[in-house]
C-alpha cells in the first residue's frame, strides 16, 4: 500500500464529499480510490468512513485522522517546496580545490559566480598536489592532474 496515496485519497474523498468526486480530482478511478481507502482502514484496523449509496461521512476515528492528514499532506507539500526553492538559487558554501597553475584561470569565474548569487559562498583553495578531496571535505577540484580516487566523476573542461 502506498501511504501517501492512500492518504492522499482519503483527504480528497473528505474534502470531495464523495469517491466520484475524489476519483475525478485525482485522475483515478472510483474503484482504485475505493480500494485506497478499504486498505489504509485495513492497514490501521478502523473504519475512518461510514458510507451509504449517498453520501459518505467521518467517524469519530476518522475525524481525527482527516485533521491529521491533512496537516502531514500540509508538511510534505511545504517540505517539496522548499527543496525545490533551494535548488533553484545556489546557495550556502562551495569548497574548491584547484591546483596553483590555473588558479588564475578559475579565481574570475568564480568571481562571477559569486556576483551571480550573492546566497553562496565560495572556499577556493590552491596547491600544487591533488589531495584526497572526499577526506578533506570539498565538494570539486579543478585539476590537470588525474584523479587519485577512481570513483570521482571527472569531466573535461578544457583541453
Amino acid at each position: 500500500m502506498d501511504r501517501f496515496a492512500s492518504l492522499t485519497a482519503f483527504v480528497q474523498v473528505v474534502e470531495s464529499g464523495g469517491f466520484s468526486a475524489a476519483a475525478r480530482r485525482l485522475n483515478l478511478s472510483k474503484a482504485t480510490v475505493s480500494d485506497q481507502i478499504q486498505a489504509l482502514e485495513n492497514a490501521l484496523g478502523v473504519r475512518l468512513l461510514n458510507r451509504t449509496t449517498r453520501r459518505i461521512s467521518l467517524t469519530e476515528a476518522g475525524r481525527g485522522y482527516y485533521d491529521r492528514s491533512v496537516q502531514i499532506l500540509q508538511d510534505m507539500q511545504e517540505a517539496d517546496e522548499a527543496a525545490g526553492a533551494q535548488q533553484g538559487t545556489p546557495r550556502g558554501q562551495l569548497r574548491i580545490y584547484c591546483h596553483e597553475n590555473i588558479a588564475r584561470i578559475v579565481a574570475p569565474v568564480v568571481t562571477d559566480f559569486l556576483a551571480r548569487h550573492p546566497e553562496a559562498a565560495v572556499d577556493l583553495r590552491t596547491g600544487f598536489t591533488m589531495i584526497d578531496l572526499v577526506q578533506e571535505g570539498f565538494d570539486l577540484a579543478v585539476s590537470p592532474l588525474p584523479a587519485q580516487d577512481a570513483t570521482l566523476v571527472r569531466r573535461r573542461l578544457a583541453t
